[in-house]
């Protein structure tokens, strides 16, 4: 059985990158804006607070596969090798989940 913290750890920064993604996308908004990328800077610690190695659940794929989404659509702050780094990570962790 998985770890409560890390899972609920893991769903909150899913949640928080929906967020930086729907406020991404916002077109009343500026693009990369400051409410996004305080959204993305949460879910990244959120996600941070235990290794993504150390709990190969579904949320964790979720949660990296979101935050590459993010870095490939907000190329004026990330590159798009950085968005390719995170979801090759995803799968590589995809492949460990039970």
């Amino acid at each position: 059985m998985p770890d409560l913290t890390t899972v609920v750890a893991h769903l909150l920064a899913v949640l928080f990158f929906v967020f930086a993604l729907g406020s991404l996308v916002d077109l009343t908004l500026q693009p990369c804006s400051a409410e996004a990328e305080l959204y993305y800077r949460l879910g990244r610690a959120a996600l941070s607070m235990r290794s993504v190695f150390d709990s190969p659940e579904l949320e964790t794929v979720q949660a990296l596969v979101l935050m590459g989404e993010y870095h490939s659509l907000c190329i004026q702050r990330y590159s798009i090798e950085s968005a390719w780094r995170i979801i090759s990570l995803a799968s590589k962790v995809a492949q460990s989940v039970r």
